[in-house]
């Protein structure tokens, strides 16, 4: 049984994060210096994050921006 669990955090971990854009085709998975540790702000400054998580693995998530 897979344990899902779904998160409202904005601090997701940046290599998480990396390893999911690398997995659905929207990074090339180079990393370059002080990616890595920066990787996350984009999250961290939008109105609402909303995150997947199977078996403690990053599987989606969705940031939202308002005015």
């Amino acid at each position: 049984m897979n344990d899902v669990m779904y998160d409202t955090r904005k601090n997701l971990p940046c290599k998480a994060l990396h390893d999911l854009f690398f997995a659905v085709g929207w990074s090339d998975g180079e990393i370059t210096p002080n990616m890595l540790e920066n990787f996350n702000i984009g999250f961290i400054n939008s109105t609402l994050v909303f995150s997947a998580w199977i078996n403690g693995k990053l599987v989606g998530c969705i940031r939202v921006l308002s005015d």
